[in-house]
């Protein structure tokens, strides 16, 4: 009787040790690995046929946890950098292809870092990059991306986050014909003219005939004006003459008989205006007389 109270006694202290026993997770380990970005500053407005690599400020850096080797250690092993022109943000696997044409996802002329650095985490590194657009390059909307590690050759916490992209506007090579920007125009002579009945008030150009129509072409390779992608090259702007606050603007003209048009809205009774007509291909800006209305 003695011994199955004793063994009883036994099992329940082996029962209760069990239960009772702290349990001590294991550390979860994690894997150092490092992370490339890449990102630049780029003109928004690139004439084709050109090579806009001194305009162009590329840096790489190393978000992760581990070193990302470059070529400077690992050779053909280390990060490389593509720098492409593309019809949309869509980067295909892979090292991008060169050539003097243009086609979807084209390597640029220069557009290839294979000479690259090896990066610690958290740091960083500009690189000097060409930029040869290829002269057939398509007029208007277009995005230049940089592709780090495209040759896929470095292991990262992240693989998703190696292209950057930057929205573009292609233009045809300037001088001659209708972007011909030896011309210099005369500046703009406005007047008050009158104010209708829903409070528009009418300030022409009365020297519009100094102007061509070609300075009104439809310019889709020219950034938007809002939605609209095929504005005007030049755009007329309205400003406050105290305050020189831009009131108002016209941003799709057809030619310059739409000069003899310009209008603004105003709740006032009187006040200074002036204009500034601001050529976009051949950047310049024609500045108006300030002028009081109503005489």
């Amino acid at each position: 009787m003695k011994q199955k109270t004793l063994l009883f006694l036994i099992m329940v202290l082996c029962v209760f040790m069990f239960f009772s026993e702290e349990v001590i997770p294991q550390k979860k380990i994690i894997k150092k690995l490092p992370d490339l970005k890449v990102k630049f500053t780029a003109p928004r407005t690139i004439t084709a046929g050109t090579d806009i690599g001194s305009k162009i400020k590329l840096k790489v850096w190393n978000q992760g946890n581990a070193p990302a080797a470059g070529t400077d250690t690992a050779r053909n092993n280390g990060y490389m950098v593509d720098l492409v022109l593309s019809t949309d943000t869509r980067m295909p696997a892979g090292m991008a292809t060169y050539s003097p044409n243009f086609h979807e996802d084209v390597l640029l002329k220069g557009g290839r870092i294979s000479n690259t650095k090896t990066l610690r985490p958290r740091q960083a590194r500009t690189y000097p990059v060409g930029a040869g657009i290829p002269a057939d390059a398509p007029k208007g909307k277009c995005y230049l991306c940089a592709k780090v590690d495209s040759n896929n050759k470095i292991r990262e916490s992240n693989e998703r986050n190696n292209v950057f992209c930057q929205l573009v506007y292609i233009k045809g090579k300037g001088g001659g014909g209708k972007d011909n920007c030896k011309i210099r125009y005369p500046f703009p002579r406005i007047k008050f003219d009158h104010r209708d009945t829903q409070g528009r008030v009418y300030i022409p150009v009365i020297n519009w005939k100094s102007y061509s129509n070609a300075m009104f072409r439809k310019a889709p390779d020219l950034p938007p004006c809002g939605k609209n992608t095929n504005s005007a090259r030049t755009w007329v702007d309205i400003y406050d003459g105290k305050t020189n606050k831009r009131i108002y603007g016209f941003c799709a003209f057809d030619s310059k008989d739409d000069l003899k048009k310009i209008w603004f809205m105003s709740k006032a009774r009187s006040g200074r205006v002036y204009i500034i007509m601001k050529d976009r291909a051949c950047k310049r800006k024609y500045r108006s007389n300030t002028i009081s209305w109503p005489r």
